[in-house]
Order: structure tokens, then sequence, then C-alpha cells
């Protein structure tokens, strides 16, 4: 009896626990999916199935085609800081995951919630078609396209699926929203300057094929030309995603508090962020200052 009535006594004094309950178990599911990967379980990413199929497509890049340094290099930094920043800075989005616990949302929100233009039917369009010029037609380039050919189109292919990689592992509930907008945004600012060297690049393969066979049907409809168009497209494509579609559209609704919360931080010098959290968890520990 007296195990019932300290039931019902947190029941009433927590209104509207019932409608919480099952959220934490659904939370409780997707977390078993991910802490097998520790390491990234640690930084906040949410690692599943597609995930491990993306990630195949990137390495057989790396591991066949000539991809360059940086690119690689910052495949793997960019992200690392990010993760980096999701861990020490912010907490791995706890302040948000306990603000939405405590108006009894659930932890992980629709995208919709941080993008509100993502449920309009004009922008599954735009999604569709930036897959089909970023991603399907220079992966058909991969398998059909001549050697060189396959090897221009190679390295901003590998950026992009790195992109779309950390994108991934970034949606989930211990990933701060604001570090999760700023993985598209830094992936395509660096991206513009490879999309200009392969349009250059490019633009070379068509003039060395007219110039081999002059004005003709044949120079028009060559691997070149198509090559040429493909990259063009993707160069104004990514363009615009990054000066418009982000910089523009997507990053002010970021300033919205509620749903992009501050880091609760100390900045030590005004360069190095400490987490308020940690500095009261050590003051806790100090018996000189616990008396």
């Amino acid at each position: 009896m007296a195990i019932q009535t300290k039931s019902k006594t947190a029941t009433a004094a927590t209104p509207g626990i019932a409608d919480k309950e099952d959220p934490p178990k659904n939370d409780a599911n997707n977390k078993t999916k991910t802490t097998t990967f520790f390491l990234l379980d640690v930084v906040g990413l949410r690692v599943t199935a597609p995930t491990l199929v993306t990630l195949t497509i990137p390495l057989l890049l790396w591991y066949s085609r000539q991809i360059p340094f940086w690119d690689c290099f910052f495949s793997i930094a960019f992200p690392l800081y990010l993760c980096l920043a999701n861990r020490f800075m912010f907490d791995n989005n706890a302040t948000l995951a306990a603000a939405r616990k405590e108006r009894g949302q659930p932890l992980f929100p629709e995208k919709s919630e941080f993008f509100k233009e993502a449920v309009e039917p004009w922008f599954g369009k735009y999604m569709i078609s930036a897959a089909m010029l970023g991603v399907l037609l220079p992966l058909v380039v991969q398998v059909l396209a001549p050697l060189p050919i396959a090897e221009a189109v190679a390295p901003p292919l590998y950026t992009l699926l790195c992109q779309i990689l950390m994108e991934m592992m970034a949606s989930g509930p211990m990933f701060h929203p604001l570090l999760a907008v700023m993985v598209p945004i830094g992936f395509n600012a660096y991206r513009i300057a490879g999309l200009k060297t392969w349009c250059v690049l490019a633009w070379k393969m068509v003039s060395s094929t007219y110039n081999q066979h002059g004005n003709s049907i044949n120079t028009v409809i060559t691997w070149e030309m198509v090559h040429f168009l493909l990259a063009l497209s993707n160069a104004f494509l990514w363009t615009y995603n990054l000066f418009v579609m982000k910089l523009l559209r997507q990053l002010p609704q970021s300033f919205d508090r509620s749903k992009f919360p501050d880091a609760d931080v100390l900045w030590k010098y005004q360069l190095i962020p400490i987490r308020n959290s940690f500095i009261r968890n050590s003051r806790s520990d100090d018996p000189s200052k616990t008396d």
C-alpha cells in the first residue's frame, strides 16, 4: 500500500506524466541502436543502417579514385570539430533535451521545427533535383564514363557524400541543431572552390575534343560535353544552395533560442569555452568549498 501511495503522489506532482511515458521508451530504443558505436555515441552522433550503407560509397571512391588530400582532410577535420563542439560546449544537446522533456515534447522533433519550409511541396522537389544532379548522375558517370571524366567527377561527389553522411549522423536528439545546420553550410562553402576547379577541368576537356574533331555533331554529343554540363549545373546549384537557401532562408531561423539554445559556457580569457556545469561539479566535489 505504501508503494501505491508513493506512485500516486509522484503522478499527481507531475502533471501529464502519463503523456510522457511513451517518448522515453522510444528514446531508449533509439539509444540501443547507437550505443554499439561508443566513440560516435560519446559525441552525440546517431548511426543507423542507411548511414552504414552511405558510408561505403565515399570509402569506395577514396579507394578507387584520386581524391585530393585536402578533401580527405576536410571530410574528417570539420566533422571532428563539430563533434567536439557538441560534446564539450553543448554537452551533447543536454540543455535543449531537458527543455523539451520539461515541456512534454519528444526529444527529437520533426525537421520542420528547425526549418519550417521543409514540409512545403516545393522543398521536396528541390531536394530531389539536388539529389539527381549532385549524387545520382555523378554516380552514373563513375560507372559508365571514361576514366578521366570519372576521376574529375569523383572529388566533388566524395565531399558531397561525406556531407550527407555527417548530416545523417547529426540528425539525432544528442546533437545540437545549430551544429547540425552548420554541417551543410560548412561543407557547401568548402566545395565552392572545388566546383570551380571541376568546371575549368571539364571545359578544358570539351575544348580539347573540339580541337580534335572540329564543329560537328560528334563534338556536341560526347562524354566531355555531358561532363561539362553536369559540372556547370552543379556549380550553379550549390552556389545558390549556399548563398540563398542556407544563409538567407535556413540560417536566420537558427536565431530562435527556444529551438537553438545558447551553450551554457563561460569564456575564460574570452578565448576558451568552459561549461558552467563542469565548474559547478568541480566546486561541489571540492571539500573545502562545500563546508
